[in-house]
């Protein structure tokens, strides 16, 4: 197909592989806070973690990369589910899914910090209301849950996307997107407006590019143009987060990161995605992956200070490995309980509302 053609619907399976994939960020993430970071090292394990954790703590330190594989994820996942749709089932689609679940993990999130365990970081009313609409970073609230960052992340692009969606999405606006934004943003971050390369998310522009770039690879076919502009935001990856990242981890925990293992992970990202998408793997049909898969939102935004008070609770008694066992075991019975009775009741409903709101009709199920 032209670069200059539009994005007609490409009928194909679902990737699980990429399902399984995002649950594989999301346990690397909890690897990253319950055994290598070490912010709250007082009231979660009383000891340094280093002291609880032993040796392996340096390599749960690499988990600090699986944000960063999610937005690679998001990039190819965001523009498959927008190709062919207006911008206002889009923004339907991205409330629904974001907000249901994101409010109860606030709340509840909030709930334990200030009635049942608060580990000096008890958020007040003020910051849990602000904290709700999910933009609480652009008015320099903390959040609750520092992992709500990613979303601020997300947010950006999802701004970005919505800009391309109501243009029109085409394959030739697509990889002009993916080819000027991440330089453009790293320009103006150079030249310091930070006012307007943050709203660019520069350093994680090009995760987010090289997904849009894996799609229509997957989608369209190879060109020699799409190629090299995915193999330009692998590299802009590695030249921004190996540096960043690195000292990041060494704020955060008491481990330094070998910057070769964690360069070839950063290209490990795109790798694992063009895999799944590009080879026979995409033909896997493992529902079980899809089934997990739903978990990973859900767990993400519940593990930190859920599976903390479950460490504390349990540390003395059971040891660090099964004390970790246990507050993932919980992580995963929240999400699972949060994806049954909130996400999957509420958030057709949501969608459909925010359809109405938008003066489109939502599509009547046969």
């Amino acid at each position: 197909m032209s670069e200059h053609q539009g994005m007609a619907a490409v009928p194909r399976g679902r990737l699980r592989l990429l399902d399984g994939l995002r649950f594989f960020a999301a346990v690397a993430v909890l690897g990253y806070h319950y055994a290598a970071f070490d912010q709250v090292e007082g009231p979660v394990w009383g000891e340094p973690v280093e002291a609880a954790t032993a040796r392996v703590g340096v390599w749960f330190g690499y988990g600090a990369l699986a944000p960063y594989l999610f937005f690679v994820i998001s990039g190819f996942v965001i523009l498959m589910t927008a190709e062919g749709r207006g911008w206002r089932y889009f923004v339907a689609s991205r409330i629904s899914r974001l907000y249901p679940a994101y409010w109860t993990a606030v709340l509840a999130t909030s709930a334990l910090l200030i009635l049942m365990w608060n580990p000096g970081r008890a958020p007040s009313p003020g910051q849990v209301a602000v904290n709700l609409t999910m933009w609480q970073a652009a008015f320099e609230v903390p959040h609750v849950d520092g992992v709500y960052w990613t979303l601020w992340v997300e947010l950006k692009f999802y701004l970005i996307m919505g800009l391309l969606v109501a243009l029109g999405v085409t394959t030739r606006r697509v990889m002009w997107l993916a080819a000027l934004w991440p330089l453009v943003a790293w320009g103006l971050a150079e030249s310091g407006m930070p006012w307007l390369w943050d709203w660019l998310i520069y350093r994680h522009a090009p995760f987010f590019a090289g997904g849009m770039v894996l799609y229509l690879l997957y989608s369209r076919g190879h060109t020699l143009w799409r190629w090299l502009v995915l193999l330009g935001n692998v590299a802009l990856a590695v030249w921004h987060t190996v540096p960043g990242l690195s000292d990041q981890v060494e704020q955060n925990t008491p481990y330094a990161l070998d910057p070769w293992v964690l360069g070839s992970l950063v290209v490990g990202c795109f790798l694992a995605v063009g895999l799944i998408s590009l080879t026979a793997a995409a033909r896997v049909d493992w529902r079980w992956l899809t089934t997990v898969g739903v978990l990973t939102y859900p767990v993400y935004l519940l593990h930190q200070y859920w599976g903390w008070w479950a460490i504390a609770g349990l540390r003395e008694t059971v040891g660090p490995v099964v004390s970790v066992v246990a507050a993932t075991a919980l992580s995963l019975l929240l999400a699972w309980l949060v994806h049954r009775f909130v996400e999957r009741p509420v958030g057709p409903r949501m969608k459909r509302g925010v359809l109405r709101l938008l003066g489109e009709r939502p599509a009547r199920r046969a």
